[in-house]
């Protein structure tokens, strides 16, 4: 650290950038000691924080420049997944976002283009349709959300357990992107 005389603890990790990678999420962990210096990285394990069915603690097997994939089948399916890394040096838990609306037309194969990306306020009600009949699910406060468009007073929202679009009423979630 610049002008302080405070040491760095080597054997502490941060978590680095986290992304989609088909339906792994894969991680980078640095030293806060040596961000470049990845050789050493301890064991280090992942588990679903946010998932319903309860999955055994997953080992993380890193390559030399610090990335390991984590792979839970239900967390590709949900809309935030949570997740919490734990070993000696680090124990941290983030939350994995929803694929960019780029890469959830490729993967998901979708017919119709994202526009863009609402972040929800509170838990919310997602329907089938804009008259508010069926609810489907619900969304989670902070949750983002990709969008087909808006129709009136909804968003035509993306959700990765459905083919076609949700709504949400616009009420719920303001629009980042």
């Amino acid at each position: 650290m610049v002008g302080t005389s405070e040491k760095v603890n080597p054997d502490v990790y941060r978590l680095g950038r986290h992304r989609w990678m088909g339906d792994s999420i894969l991680v980078h962990v640095y030293r806060t000691s040596d961000s470049s210096s990845n050789a050493s990285l301890p064991h280090m394990t992942a588990e679903c924080a946010s998932c319903d069915f309860v999955y055994e603690p997953v080992a993380l097997k890193f390559d030399s420049a610090g990335n390991a994939a984590i792979y839970f089948p239900e967390a590709g399916q949900r809309i935030s997944a949570r997740l919490h890394l734990a070993g000696k040096g680090i124990d941290t838990t983030f939350i994995q976002k929803e694929r960019s609306p780029e890469d959830a037309m490729t993967f998901y194969r979708l017919s119709e283009p994202l526009v863009g990306r609402v972040m929800v306020i509170h838990m919310a009600l997602l329907y089938s349709d804009t008259t508010q009949d069926s609810v489907l699910t619900t969304t989670d406060q902070g949750d983002e959300l990709n969008i087909y468009g808006s129709q009136g007073a909804f968003y035509a929202v993306e959700h990765p357990n459905f083919t076609k679009p949700l709504y949400l009423l616009k009420s719920e979630a303001f629009r980042i992107e």
